[in-house]
């Protein structure tokens, strides 16, 4: 099962009253993961070169793409 997943469960069973420990413990699922937040690059030009390598060059790989960045 994903961590997104077992994500959910855990704001499921939070919304019947349980813990988030508790909760956690019923779903297998570890509370840093449920509490982690991601976060996005504020590198707007770099992310918008990475997608244009990705379209131009569909089979490449993010190996690939990191090569022609630093190219």
């Amino acid at each position: 099962m994903s961590p997104k997943a077992r994500r959910r469960i855990v704001v499921f069973l939070k919304a019947y009253g349980l813990s988030e420990r508790r909760a956690c413990q019923l779903a297998a699922a570890a509370r840093s993961t449920v509490r982690y937040r991601p976060t996005r690059s504020k590198d707007t030009v770099l992310r918008q070169r990475i997608r244009d390598l990705a379209d131009r060059h569909r089979r490449f790989g993010h190996p690939r793409i990191h090569i022609l960045l630093r190219r």
